[in-house]
C-alpha cells in the first residue's frame, strides 16, 4: 500500500519509506517537514525507523492506484525505449526494476541495514548487460564496479581494487 508524505504530498510505496522520506527531510533541511514530526510524533528523531513508519502512516492517506507520480508503465516504457544503450538487454533491465507487483527494485531485496543484499555475481547488477558488445573501456569500467562491490559487500579481496582509480592487475 502506498501513502502521500502529509507534508509534500510525495507518493511513497510503504510506511517505511514515507518515515525514512519524513526524517531525512527534516533532518537535511528542517522546515515543514521537522514542524510536522515534532507536533505530531513525540521523540521522531529518538526511536526505530518501523515505529517511525507505524505513527506517520496514521497521518497520511494512502494511495493504493500508483506508488508515485506519472501515467505510465515502467515495464513498456523500458522495453519500448530506443535510447537504451547497445549491448543492455531493455527486457532484463526492465524485469530487474520491478517485481511481479509492479514495484520497484523487488529483485534485489534490501538488507537488514537498509542496503542491498545478495551477492554480486553473474546474475547481479550488470546482468542486463552484454559485456561482450561493450568496448574495451566500458568493459573494464563495469568490472571494477563489480570488484568494488564484492569488496564493499564484504566478499571480494581489497588486494583487487586500486582506490585511485588505476586499476590493478590480478
Amino acid at each position: 500500500m502506498g501513502y502521500l508524505c502529509p507534508v509534500c504530498e510525495e507518493p511513497f510505496g510503504g510506511g517505511e519509506p514515507l518515515a525514512n522520506h519524513l526524517a531525512v527531510t527534516a533532518i537535511l533541511h528542517g522546515g515543514d517537514h521537522e514542524a510536522w514530526l515534532d507536533e505530531t510524533v513525540v521523540n521522531w528523531d529518538a526511536i526505530s525507523r518501523g515505529d517511525l513508519a507505524d505513527r506517520v502512516v496514521d497521518h497520511a492517506e494512502t494511495a493504493d492506484d500508483h506508488d508515485h507520480p506519472g501515467e505510465h508503465s515502467h515495464v513498456d516504457v523500458v522495453s519500448e525505449r530506443s535510447d537504451v544503450p547497445d549491448g543492455v538487454d531493455a527486457d532484463a533491465v526492465a524485469s530487474d526494476r520491478t517485481d511481479s507487483s509492479g514495484g520497484m527494485g523487488a529483485s534485489r531485496g534490501t538488507g537488514p541495514s537498509g542496503g542491498m543484499s545478495g551477492s554480486p555475481s553473474d546474475s547481479g547488477p550488470f546482468s542486463a548487460v552484454d559485456t561482450d558488445a561493450l568496448d574495451p573501456e566500458a568493459q573494464a569500467i563495469l568490472e571494477e564496479a563489480t570488484a568494488y562491490t564484492r569488496v564493499m559487500a564484504g566478499e571480494g579481496d581489497d588486494e583487487s581494487v586500486d582506490p585511485d582509480g588505476e586499476g590493478k592487475e590480478s
